[in-house]
């Protein structure tokens, strides 16, 4: 299992330094398409930590043409508001169903936004005080811009660890924690 994550991960970092200029306007050619997603309980503080890797310029288009709202992450400052779009976006896209309970929405907690490696690093906290066998994990980020859009993601549970790829036609992810 650790060698698929550590390909993944080496996959993710080669791609995320491309050093490539794009205006957020124009529709931009990457040469892949793929974002990166952490998730880690962490017992002691009975929480998911939940960190999510887009692309800056991919994602302020995303947020221009869904919500007609241009944030400029690229330049690395955050506008006034900009937790409130970011976080509208990441739960249309984004949810972790436990014991066939989805309580994404009310759960999900916004920590923090970095910009760094032309990226945008979303820090987020899922509280979670209980115990379970049985996840459901749904991840589409940027499918609605891209066709060809990969989803990275890795999930850590106790001593349960497993990496899981995300597409247009992969959105959902069962898994049986034992």
């Amino acid at each position: 299992m650790s060698n698929l994550i550590y390909m993944l991960l080496t996959v993710f970092v080669t791609f995320s330094s491309y050093e490539g200029q794009f205006d957020v306007y124009e529709t931009n050619f990457h040469p892949v398409h793929v974002s990166f997603t952490n998730i880690e309980f962490i017992e002691e503080k009975k929480e998911f930590q939940i960190l999510f890797k887009i692309f800056a310029d991919d994602f302020d288009l995303i947020l221009k043409k869904k919500y007609d709202v241009y944030l400029n992450l690229e330049n690395g400052k955050k506008p006034n508001g900009y937790e409130k779009i970011v976080t509208k976006y990441i739960l249309e896209h984004f949810k972790i169903v436990i014991d066939n309970k989805n309580l994404t929405a009310s759960k999900l907690r916004f920590l923090n936004l970095e910009f760094k490696e032309k990226a945008v690093w979303l820090h987020y906290i899922y509280k979670f005080k209980g115990q379970s066998d049985h996840f459901e994990l749904w991840n589409s980020l940027m499918t609605d811009l891209y066709l060809d859009q990969t989803n990275l993601l890795i999930f850590n549970y106790y001593s349960f660890q497993k990496a899981i790829r995300f597409t247009n036609d992969k959105t959902k992810e069962v898994l049986s924690v034992k």
